[in-house]
């Protein structure tokens, strides 16, 4: 395995994970033929890029009738709770006022900070 092949799993290693910044140099640094324009363009696109994004009440609570899960883009760059007034007034339509005390988010059962 040569040194170009290494640094070219690194690159794709880093590029999955969103790590751009380190991944592009790297491109360069293997010899890839790409201009600092195309290095402008990847940086502002993964800065600037959405994620679909998917919220669904727990199936523990109890509601007046079903829940419509809510679908937004969230910026990459960003932070969760900019969105919770949002996503609360999407599921009070289900609920009831003085049933809401506390929203935490999960994936997977695992909590979100």
């Amino acid at each position: 395995m040569t040194l170009q092949n290494i640094d070219q799993k690194k690159v794709s290693l880093s590029l999955d994970l969103g790590v751009c910044v380190w991944g592009i140099y790297s491109l360069c640094a293997t010899g890839s033929r790409s201009s600092m324009a195309d290095d402008k363009d990847v940086l502002r696109d993964v800065w600037f890029g959405r994620i679909p994004t998917c919220f669904t009440l727990n199936q523990d609570e109890v509601t007046e009738r079903e829940a419509e899960p809510y679908y937004l883009l969230l910026p990459r760059v960003s932070y969760l709770t900019l969105v919770t007034d949002k996503v609360k007034k999407h599921f009070l339509k289900v609920m009831k006022a003085e049933d809401v005390e506390e929203m935490w988010f999960e994936y997977e059962g695992t909590p979100l900070k």
